[in-house]
């Protein structure tokens, strides 16, 4: 899930100006996930980690669009990211 962002002077940047995907190098408008409010589900296929201490990675691609009119600023805000372990079914 995510939040606008914030100039701390009123500006904002619409939280759905942010999207999210598991691909790298993916365009802005085709990135998979448009973030918001709410949990978004994006799903990434990461094999189980088997050796201790040896844990598997994945990544998750952010990208934003900032409008031609946005005032100009130093914009802050929140993204929060939670793993999930498996979809029922999966049998991982």
């Amino acid at each position: 899930s995510s939040a606008a962002m914030d100039d701390g002077s009123g500006h904002t940047i619409a939280v759905n100006n942010q999207r999210a995907d598991e691909t790298s190098g993916t365009a802005w408008a085709s990135a998979a996930v448009t973030l918001s409010g709410s949990g978004q589900e994006i799903e990434v296929d990461c094999t189980k980690t088997t050796i201790t201490g040896s844990p598997e990675t994945d990544a998750i691609y952010w990208g934003i669009s900032i409008p031609a009119s946005q005032f100009p600023g130093t914009y802050t805000g929140t993204t929060t990211v939670a793993a999930k372990y498996s979809e029922v079914g999966q049998g991982w």
